[in-house]
């Protein structure tokens, strides 16, 4: 469509000279009212992020700035939606306001509102400052809303980290007593859940042995939090020689998932951005046991293994055979990432088989190019060995953007959704959680 109203509106404009509006509900862009054309004009021309919705079921515009900044993967499916659709996960949140201001024609304020959006394949934690502001008809009653906005979820998270910082180091410079300060680093860092989701503080001795002196969101006895950790110790919790020497370590067996699953990819010609999805994945799944397993008892032998399916993509199995704490009534922030990992795997299928532990078997999409015969014979296996995973049971909802979450107590079915964004959830903890 050759319409001025587009022109200079770079990619948002192009977008927007292609869609077939007749098919929303606004209708073709020339019976637009001027009101209408003035808005969408005022948006794509300006270079602050902006979206707006029209009409009576709040057709939606924005500009490059707001895909850019806010939206990111929801272009192009968002443009010309509903409202409620477009924002659906947090529908609850801003949709009364924006109906207050149609209703008043007062605009609204909001500054760091935590926002839960879905934009890159899960749930992700952000905030933002904007304004919604009433949209006047040619009849001058409200037609729709205007939203000026500033993401400000960087800001807000350093100033979360640099304040428990802060509050740690205080609280350190009034103690006495060694015993005062593991009470201190305790306390201060088990106030920041959102960030740390459990923390362990060990005393060295100069035999090389480790006390635990501290922890936070995990009981000391876990196998996350020995009680002490030997200096001859085979198999150490954390490794103390290698922290000792000054290096940054990957503790657990992420580091041998990750080997075993590079070379695996390797053999099966996955490109890097697949590679490094499957790496966080296992190893979220194979670091779940440490943290669920009861305090006390070991965490239970791990197992995964990667089959190349014939059109492409990968199925995955994951195995423990530890003993499972109960999930807790009130898990506060804990839980979060496996919902995140629900969310991005393709098709998620969680069993507990008889004598405890887990069983996770996923599906990621079609990949390109196919595998050759002798490709999909291709198989990483770390600790016991494991059958070739099974394809996992479709969950029957074709939309990348879910009706709704699904949380981690519940059933084993979960939503199916893109996992090429897995690599940006790795704060989560595991991919399997009981």
């Amino acid at each position: 469509m050759d319409d001025a109203l587009f022109r200079n509106g770079g990619e948002l404009g192009r977008a927007m000279a292609e869609r077939d509006w007749t098919r929303t509900a606004v209708g073709a862009p020339e019976h637009w009212p001027a009101a209408l054309r003035n808005m969408v004009r005022i948006v794509l021309t300006s270079r602050f992020s902006m979206w707006a919705a029209w009409g009576p079921e709040l057709t939606t515009f924005y500009n490059d700035a707001y895909w850019r900044d806010t939206l990111q993967d929801k272009h192009p499916w968002a443009l010309g939606r509903p409202a409620a659709e477009m924002w659906a996960e947090i529908w609850p949140d801003i949709g009364p306001r924006i109906e207050s201001v149609l209703e008043t024609g007062v605009a609204t304020w909001d500054e760091d509102l935590l926002l839960f959006l879905e934009r890159s394949g899960y749930p992700e934690e952000t905030y933002h400052t904007f304004s919604y502001s009433p949209l006047d008809g040619d009849d001058g009653r409200p037609e729709g809303m205007l939203c000026v906005v500033v993401e400000t979820t960087e800001r807000v998270l350093g100033a979360r980290r640099t304040s428990t910082l802060r509050d740690l180091a205080a609280a350190v410079a009034t103690t006495r007593t060694e015993d005062d300060v593991l009470a201190a680093v305790a306390t201060e860092l088990g106030r920041n859940t959102a960030d740390l989701p459990f923390t362990v503080t060990y005393l060295i001795d100069d035999a090389g042995a480790a006390r635990l002196g501290a922890a936070s969101w995990i009981e000391p006895g876990a196998p996350a939090a020995p009680v002490v950790i030997g200096a001859d110790d085979p198999e150490p919790a954390w490794p103390l020689a290698r922290l000792r020497a000054g290096e940054h370590v990957e503790v657990g067996d992420l580091s041998a998932v990750r080997r075993a699953v590079l070379a695996w990819a390797k053999d099966a010609a996955l490109s890097e951005d697949a590679t490094e999805d499957l790496q966080l994945a296992l190893g979220e799944a194979v670091a779940n046991a440490v943290e669920h397993a009861y305090p006390g008892q070991p965490s239970g032998e791990r197992a995964f293994s990667l089959t190349r399916r014939p059109d492409g993509g990968v199925d995955g199995l994951v195995e423990d055979f530890g003993t499972w704490r109960p999930v807790p009534s009130d898990a506060g922030f804990r839980g979060r990432g496996i919902l995140m990992v629900h969310r991005l795997a393709k098709d998620v299928r969680i069993e507990a088989p008889p004598g405890g532990g887990r069983r996770c078997a996923s599906g990621s999409p079609t990949t390109t190019p196919a595998p050759t015969s002798q490709q999909r014979a291709g198989d990483a296996r770390h600790g016991r060995r494991l059958p070739t995973a099974p394809r996992c049971a479709p969950t029957g909802r074709p939309s990348r953007w879910p009706a709704s979450s699904t949380s981690h107590r519940s059933a084993p079915s979960a939503p199916s959704c893109s996992a090429r964004s897995i690599r940006r959830a790795a704060t989560s903890r595991s991919i399997c959680a009981g």
